[in-house]
């Protein structure tokens, strides 16, 4: 058995390698965020920049997460929740992967000089600001494990009231897409990428639940 003094070492360390993973979703989708909101505005000189930003954080993710495995495996049977800290790591994971098919998507509709609907840009920059919003109190929720355990729960539920809030900002947009007066491949691209931004909060959902769980299982 190893001293309480190690077992507390390994908890730090592997939550430590979370927290990473929560900054590398953080940073992904405000690139995207960034990238929405200048091409929105007729800037679009970014396009390269944000998806080789992009693919960057996904590999480090990736990595990371790599890191987290191996690290759990080092630990052993004195990790007993070692699945709750991959059940956190996975959606974390996830996040920036799906900023990048946002991005490389984003980046073929804006270089083909195609056009949208003002409605439809004040939705997708309202849709995207609070995909933001909802990703960094993801981030204060991981950074809140270890130490103040008691919020866990409280910022756990406002992740959970972004997602609902988000959910009706994505339906509403849905509809103003399909309904809208664009070309055909112009609605599905803008439909398949409000549909990734709303995987990215239903991500931020997933991890947030297994955050909760890995506070009432480990720390």
């Amino acid at each position: 058995m190893y001293p309480t003094e190690t077992t507390l070492r390994l908890k730090r360390q592997l939550l430590q390698t979370c927290q990473e993973l929560a900054r590398y979703a953080v940073d992904s989708v405000r690139e995207v965020n960034n990238l929405v909101t200048a091409c929105l505005e007729g800037d679009t000189s970014k396009l390269d920049e944000a998806l080789t930003n992009i693919s960057i954080l996904k590999n480090k993710s990736i990595e990371t997460e790599r890191t987290l495995a191996n690290e759990l495996v080092e630990a052993g049977a004195i990790m007993a929740s070692r699945e709750d800290f991959l059940r956190l790591a996975s959606p974390l994971t996830g996040i920036p992967d799906l900023c990048e098919g946002i991005v490389f998507r984003l980046r073929e509709f804006f270089l083909r000089k195609k056009l949208i609907e003002k409605s439809l840009r004040e939705g997708f920059k309202e849709l995207v600001a609070k995909t933001l919003e909802t990703v960094m109190k993801l981030r204060e929720v991981i950074f809140t494990l270890g130490f103040e355990t008691s919020k866990i729960q409280e910022f756990a539920r406002s992740v959970e009231a972004y997602e609902k809030e988000i959910d009706s900002l994505f339906r509403s947009l849905e509809i103003k897409i399909i309904f809208s007066k664009a070309d055909v491949s112009t609605i599905l691209l803008l439909k398949d990428v409000a549909n990734l931004i709303e995987e990215v909060v239903d991500r931020a959902a997933d991890a947030a639940d297994a955050a909760r769980v890995l506070s009432l299982s480990v720390f």
